[in-house]
């Protein structure tokens, strides 16, 4: 189980929930937190996925590449 998938599950946070409330799609939501999808590409559903939960302050470990490479491109 993933740390994101073990925040999820400890603070009864449902993906559908939290996916509506945040404008994500769902199963993109729950690819990525169970750590099916690596978010390494940059736009759609995937980067804003990242990005939110990169926000929240979900996202575990280093910042994922996709937001990375954002910020690299706008430093430019």
């Amino acid at each position: 189980m993933t740390e994101m998938k073990k925040y999820f599950i400890d603070n009864c946070i449902s993906f559908a929930a939290f996916a509506r409330k945040h404008g994500l799609e769902k199963s993109t939501l729950s690819r990525v937190v169970n750590g099916e999808i690596n978010c390494e590409r940059r736009g759609g559903n995937t980067e804003k996925v990242a990005q939110v939960l990169w926000d929240q302050g979900i996202w575990v470990g280093e910042k994922p590449k996709v937001l990375q490479k954002a910020d690299s491109e706008t430093d430019k």
